[in-house]
């Protein structure tokens, strides 16, 4: 059942969250390509990851981290952001 939500809810939740970076990039100006790009591999990692491979708590604690990379892209720390989305992509690799 909670595996159930979990998939059915990531989706709605990444592309409010696709918006929300879109909106806030337009206003700030300061989301990069790279991390855009990489922003959009953690999201499509994620989806495929839903199947059971990685466990939900991980996916979670994904999307949590894909936040605070958005972050520091905001900030203006890209190379740090570009980092903290290659630790996610180990993170999300199954064992």
């Amino acid at each position: 059942m909670i595996r159930n939500l979990l998939i059915y809810s990531i989706r709605p939740v990444a592309g409010s969250l696709c918006l929300g970076v879109m909106v806030s990039a337009a206003a700030a100006g300061s989301f990069t390509h790279a991390c855009a790009a990489r922003d959009l591999q953690i999201l499509t990692l994620i989806e495929e990851r839903q199947d059971g491979a990685v466990s939900s708590d991980r996916l979670s604690n994904a999307m949590l981290a894909t936040i605070d990379a958005r972050t520091l892209c905001y900030d203006g720390h890209e190379a740090d952001a570009l980092r903290m989305y290659d630790s996610i992509v180990v993170g999300l690799t199954p064992p």
